[in-house]
């Protein structure tokens, strides 16, 4: 195997391990993540519907990166979805009512620092969509 193949291997690898660990803990405390949409005065109106859209859509995204053949839409809405979230984030960071529904290790981490964990995925990203189609027989 190619050493670009593993890099995107491994990029695809943390992007499914994160989304689909997100995905699952956002339904599995529906109730809380619709309490922290709803705390924010722009979400309040869309709540419900983004409390199940979000989690949805980040296990979506997991599986399309589970595909070799949806693989690459997959890193494309997760680099989406990912540089939407940064944006929250550094618009909270600016906000007098912070809320944030981050669960385990995310939690624990400063707005500053989760600024810099996302924009970190979506480089990531970034770099498996610009290799990807130059290796299109990848493994899972």
């Amino acid at each position: 195997m190619k050493t670009k193949e593993r890099y995107i291997d491994i990029i695809s690898y943390l992007f499914i391990a994160l989304l689909l660990y997100t995905g699952f803990s956002k339904i599995l405390t529906h109730l809380d993540f619709l309490v922290v949409l709803n705390g924010s005065a722009q979400l309040r109106p869309y709540s419900l519907l983004l409390s199940w859209l979000i989690p949805v859509g980040e296990l979506a995204l997991g599986v399309l990166l589970l595909i070799p053949k949806t693989k690459k839409i997959g890193f494309i809405g997760a680099t989406a979805l990912m540089t939407l979230f940064t944006i929250y984030i550094v618009y909270m960071t600016h906000s007098d009512n912070k809320i944030c529904s981050c669960g385990g290790l995310i939690s624990h981490m400063s707005w500053n620092q989760h600024v810099v964990f996302n924009s970190l995925f979506i480089v990531l990203g970034l770099i498996a969509i610009l290799f990807y189609p130059k290796y299109k027989n990848l493994r899972a």
